[in-house]
């Protein structure tokens, strides 16, 4: 065989592996998305003291959000303290292949805010640690507290590296998990006044959502 035919056929059999190497790991990345088990609209708007109203999403908002699911409220308790609450749920295929849709701290700064410090947080429930971000963000003199994480099943992420961990680690699987963000917000002047008022309600909504409680 001449040094020419047997470059063609080393050629050849490169790409063919490569094709159905291709094939081989899309297919790992074939399929369905379990529903929700609980609408997030059937989230109590009671809360252990706390009350919840509806708000409605903005129009722009929601396409930008392509969420399939949504649920966006303000909480507040006894003593008129609120928490802004948004959770959003993706259940397509096609979107819960996004690794960390609307990563919040771009979602803040881009809307003007200027995030003054960040801290992970993890707070333990009955299901184990939930790991969340915090921000104290600031714009035109007023102060916030944000808080989100981002979980599949009883998978938790806060980034998107952390994201694509979870993927590799679903690979295969007929039956993936619905990717759900919870943002949480709250006026504070810094994050360790307004932590506790997070974990607290970070632990009411976790108990609604996975129905097993801290």
């Amino acid at each position: 065989m001449r040094a020419l035919d047997r470059r063609i056929c080393l050629t050849a059999a490169v790409m063919a592996v490569c094709y159905f190497g291709t094939l081989w790991v899309q297919d790992g990345y074939t399929f369905e998305v379990t529903p929700l088990s609980r609408d997030l609209q059937a989230i109590p708007l009671d809360l252990e003291g706390w009350r919840g109203e509806d708000i409605p999403i903005d129009e722009s908002v929601a396409r930008m959000l392509n969420a399939q699911q949504s649920m966006n409220r303000v909480y507040r308790d006894r003593d008129g303290t609120s928490v802004t609450t948004n959770v959003s749920a993706w259940l397509r295929p096609e979107t819960v292949s996004e690794v960390a849709p609307h990563v919040p701290k771009l979602c803040y700064t881009n809307s003007g805010w200027t995030i003054l410090s960040e801290r992970e947080v993890v707070i333990t429930t009955s299901q184990g640690s939930l790991p969340f971000i915090t921000m104290l963000c600031e714009k035109q003199g007023e102060r916030i507290v944000v808080a989100y994480w981002y979980q599949m099943g009883t998978s938790y992420f806060n980034s998107v590296s952390e994201a694509r961990r979870v993927h590799r680690g679903l690979w295969g699987q007929r039956q993936w998990p619905a990717t759900v963000k919870i943002l949480l917000q709250t006026s504070a002047a810094s994050l360790d006044a307004g932590l506790p008022r997070i974990e607290r309600f970070a632990l009411l909504l976790q108990h609604e959502m996975t129905g097993t409680g801290s």
